[in-house]
């Protein structure tokens, strides 16, 4: 008996180390080699659809404004001979956009449906307006027209506050030469309501000619941002909400290499940081790729970073807004889809979001895409008998981050 039960205890720890129990058989677990492996697997799909879901990058939709017709009316248009002589500048701020037509010398302020709130008009070129009533004292109307003689109009911009800067060439008896250089331009300042504030010049209110001005921006803090160029180099001024110049900076394209590569400056943006921080995008020759270089101060600039590129074209720095880059590609995607990409990046050039912009037209002008404040992508398409104007939301991206 006692041989019998010591056979039945050694019967069952075996069967209990073998996963039995009276009959009953436990599942057998896999061994660990074979868990290693399945995590690698599961890994491995993870990294795939990842990469699947990046090949096709979120898209966002071109949203169409509102159409602004050729003729002598005051909510119309004239369009000069050619793109870049046109003769239409715009910008958008708090989602108004103001239009400084150059062949009649007028200047609009549009809400985002087309609905004309401000005409400044040259009574010379233009017929007396119908629809607005002509500013005076004791004007009380939320659609004003003013007279006002003006110049040939350029860029123009506004403040949070309705300023509108609007860069106006002088008469060639306001011109000054300097170094075989022929300044030419101030930036005029209107009240919300288009009552005259004098104007900009390089040292600050009623100073001398500005040369050619290649940016005119209001920055989130309401101060304005001038760049200009000629045959020798770029200038910076930045003005604050007085008119009071806080920071200038001359530029020189030899300072941004540091090899033997040719390059020339494309863009220069306002640092979200403000004064006296600057972005400078330099393009190297003849690839076309850029790097984006800072500029502090009267400091010597540094290289930051390479901006994005894509396999068919180089990406162009447009603007920023809240400490965020925009780049966008001059290639639009080959699928029939009429898509552009778009990099959004931090200051240091890491991507933020990487979207794809709906097009209407594939052909759209790139280098009349401009980006608000509040981090809106807009622009205008010229037709040959109208105007329009239009955006992306791309503000919406930068709230969900």
């Amino acid at each position: 008996m006692r041989v019998y039960r010591r056979l039945e205890t050694t019967v069952k720890d075996s069967l209990r180390g073998w996963g039995l129990r009276r009959g009953r058989r436990r599942r057998p677990r896999p061994c660990r080699r074979t868990q290693r492996g399945l995590r690698l697997l599961a890994a491995a799909l993870a990294v795939v659809v990842a990469g699947c879901a990046a090949d096709r990058a979120a898209e966002v939709t071109y949203q169409e404004l509102f159409r602004l017709s050729v003729g002598p009316l005051e909510d119309q248009v004239q369009i000069g001979p050619g793109y870049e002589q046109a003769g239409i500048r715009f910008s958008l701020t708090g989602g108004q956009f103001h239009v400084a037509n150059a062949p009649v010398r007028k200047v609009m302020r549009f809400s985002s449906r087309g609905d004309l709130l401000l005409l400044l008009y040259d009574p010379r070129l233009n017929p007396k307006p119908v629809g607005l009533a002509e500013a005076g004292p004791d004007t009380v109307s939320t659609r004003l027209a003013r007279r006002r003689a003006l110049g040939v109009l350029g860029r123009v911009a506004a403040d949070s506050q309705g300023t509108m800067y609007v860069q106006e060439r002088l008469a060639p008896d306001g011109w000054q030469t300097e170094d075989e250089v022929t300044r030419s331009h101030v930036v005029r300042r209107f009240e919300r309501a288009g009552a005259d504030r004098g104007y900009l010049g390089r040292e600050g209110v009623s100073g001398t000619p500005f040369g050619f001005v290649h940016r005119l921006v209001v920055t989130a803090r309401d101060e304005l941002f001038v760049v200009t160029r000629d045959t020798v180099a770029w200038q910076v001024y930045w003005f604050d909400a007085e008119g009071l110049l806080r920071f200038r900076r001359r530029l020189e394209v030899a300072d941004f290499t540091d090899g033997p590569e040719a390059v020339e400056i494309a863009s220069v943006i306002a640092d979200p940081r403000g004064p006296p921080h600057l972005l400078v995008e330099a393009v190297m020759q003849p690839d076309g790729g850029s790097d984006i270089w800072r500029v502090s101060g009267d400091g010597p600039p540094s290289r930051a970073f390479a901006a994005p590129r894509s396999r068919s074209a180089p990406f162009r720095l447009i603007g920023s807004a809240d400490s965020r880059l925009f780049f966008v590609s001059y290639a639009v995607v080959d699928d029939g889809s009429n898509r552009a990409p778009l990099t959004i990046t931090d200051l240091d050039g890491r991507p933020l979001a990487q979207v794809e912009l709906s097009l209407q037209d594939p052909a759209l002008q790139f280098s009349e895409l401009q980006v608000a404040v509040d981090g809106v992508l807009y622009g205008a398409r010229l037709g040959p008998e109208h105007v329009d104007f239009f955006w992306w939301r791309t503000d919406l991206l930068m709230q969900r981050r």
